[in-house]
Protein backbone atom coordinates (compact mmCIF):
# COMPACT_ATOMS: atom_id res chain seq x y z
CA UNK A 1 0.00 0.00 0.00
CA UNK A 2 1.19 3.49 -0.86
CA UNK A 3 -0.44 6.04 1.46
CA UNK A 4 -0.29 9.81 1.79
CA UNK A 5 -1.45 11.76 4.83
CA UNK A 6 -1.99 15.45 4.03
CA UNK A 7 -2.76 17.83 6.86
CA UNK A 8 -2.90 21.44 7.95
CA UNK A 9 -2.57 22.48 11.55
CA UNK A 10 -3.19 25.77 13.34
CA UNK A 11 -1.70 24.94 16.75
CA UNK A 12 0.06 21.61 16.15
CA UNK A 13 -2.66 19.25 17.35
CA UNK A 14 -3.76 18.13 13.87
CA UNK A 15 -0.11 17.58 12.96
CA UNK A 16 0.24 15.22 15.93
CA UNK A 17 -2.84 13.29 14.80
CA UNK A 18 -1.53 13.13 11.21
CA UNK A 19 1.83 11.78 12.43
CA UNK A 20 0.03 9.17 14.56
CA UNK A 21 -2.05 8.06 11.57
CA UNK A 22 1.08 7.83 9.44
CA UNK A 23 2.82 5.81 12.14
CA UNK A 24 -0.16 3.44 12.43
CA UNK A 25 -0.25 2.92 8.66
CA UNK A 26 3.52 2.39 8.45
CA UNK A 27 3.51 -1.40 8.85
CA UNK A 28 1.07 -1.70 5.93
CA UNK A 29 3.35 -0.13 3.33
CA UNK A 30 4.96 3.11 2.24
CA UNK A 31 3.47 6.13 4.02
CA UNK A 32 4.28 9.81 3.69
CA UNK A 33 2.94 12.50 6.03
CA UNK A 34 3.05 15.95 4.41
CA UNK A 35 1.80 19.41 5.42
CA UNK A 36 -0.56 20.83 2.77
CA UNK A 37 1.83 23.66 1.82
CA UNK A 38 4.54 21.16 0.88
CA UNK A 39 2.52 18.49 -0.95
CA UNK A 40 2.87 18.39 -4.75
CA UNK A 41 0.92 16.64 -7.50
CA UNK A 42 3.69 14.07 -7.79
CA UNK A 43 2.72 12.86 -4.32
CA UNK A 44 -0.60 11.62 -5.76
CA UNK A 45 1.03 9.28 -8.28
CA UNK A 46 0.55 5.61 -7.46
CA UNK A 47 -1.45 6.17 -4.29
CA UNK A 48 -3.76 3.56 -2.87
CA UNK A 49 -4.84 5.63 0.16
CA UNK A 50 -5.14 9.38 0.78
CA UNK A 51 -5.95 10.70 4.27
CA UNK A 52 -6.67 14.43 4.62
CA UNK A 53 -6.95 16.24 7.93
CA UNK A 54 -7.57 19.80 9.04
CA UNK A 55 -8.86 21.66 12.04
CA UNK A 56 -12.03 23.60 11.45
CA UNK A 57 -12.78 27.29 11.60
CA UNK A 58 -16.35 28.49 11.16
CA UNK A 59 -17.39 24.84 10.61
CA UNK A 60 -15.07 24.44 7.59
CA UNK A 61 -11.55 23.07 7.04
CA UNK A 62 -8.75 25.62 6.88
CA UNK A 63 -8.51 27.50 3.55
CA UNK A 64 -5.23 25.84 2.52
CA UNK A 65 -6.81 22.37 2.66
CA UNK A 66 -9.90 23.50 0.75
CA UNK A 67 -7.76 25.11 -1.93
CA UNK A 68 -5.59 22.03 -2.29
CA UNK A 69 -8.59 19.71 -2.54
CA UNK A 70 -10.16 21.92 -5.22
CA UNK A 71 -6.89 21.78 -7.17
CA UNK A 72 -6.94 17.99 -7.54
CA UNK A 73 -7.74 17.30 -11.19
CA UNK A 74 -11.03 15.64 -12.08
CA UNK A 75 -10.67 11.87 -11.78
CA UNK A 76 -7.26 12.51 -10.20
CA UNK A 77 -8.11 10.11 -7.40
CA UNK A 78 -9.63 7.29 -9.43
CA UNK A 79 -8.97 4.01 -7.64
CA UNK A 80 -7.65 5.76 -4.51
CA UNK A 81 -9.37 5.21 -1.17
CA UNK A 82 -9.84 8.53 0.60
CA UNK A 83 -10.48 9.40 4.23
Amino acid sequence: MNALVVYDSAFGNTELVAQAIGHALGPLGEVEVVRVGVVQRAHLAGLSLLVVGSPTQKFRPLPAILSWLKGIPGRGLDGVKVA
